[in-house]
C-alpha cells in the first residue's frame, strides 16, 4: 500500500493529527520515517486501526484535493469530550480546594507542635528535689 503523511492520514481517517500521534504513543498504530526522515504511515495500518478510510483521492496530487480541516466533531475516539472536560475541570477545582484546606490544617498542626515543644523544653525547675532511692543516705 501507499505511505502517507500524518496530515494525510488524519484527512483520510477524519481524525485529528493529535489523535494519530496519541495512537502512536499508545502503541495502537505504527509510524515509520520516510526517505527524508518525515513520519509516514502505511495506509494498510490506517485500515487495520480505523477500518474503512477515504482512499478515493489518494493518488491525486495534493493541489487537486480539497483542503479539509479536521475538527473535533470528526474525532470519534472521544465522543462527548466537552462534557468530560467540564467534569474533569470541576473535579480538579474541587481537589485543589481540598488540597488548600489540607495545607491550612497542616500549618495549624505544625504551629501547635511548635507551641507544645516550646512548653515542654522551657519548663521551670521542679519544686521538689529529685527522688532518691530509700537505700541511699548520702
Amino acid at each position: 500500500m501507499a505511505l502517507v503523511s500524518i496530515s494525510e492520514a488524519a484527512r483520510l481517517t477524519k481524525r485529528s493529527r493529535t489523535t494519530i500521534y496519541r495512537y502512536r504513543d499508545e502503541g495502537k498504530i505504527s509510524i515509520s520515517s520516510g526517505h527524508q526522515g518525515n513520519p509516514v504511515i502505511d495506509t494498510s495500518e490506517l485500515l487495520r486501526v480505523f477500518g474503512e478510510i477515504g482512499l478515493d483521492n489518494i493518488d491525486q496530487p495534493a493541489e487537486q484535493m480539497s483542503e479539509r480541516h479536521v475538527t473535533p466533531e470528526y474525532d470519534t475516539v472521544h465522543p462527548g469530550k466537552n462534557t468530560e472536560n467540564t467534569l474533569l475541570k470541576e473535579a480538579v477545582k474541587r481537589l485543589e480546594a481540598e488540597l488548600d484546606e489540607a495545607k491550612r490544617r497542616e500549618a495549624w498542626l505544625q504551629g501547635q507542635m511548635e507551641r507544645l515543644t516550646l512548653l515542654l523544653t522551657h519548663t521551670s525547675t521542679p519544686s521538689q528535689p529529685p527522688h532518691t532511692p530509700w537505700w541511699r543516705f548520702w
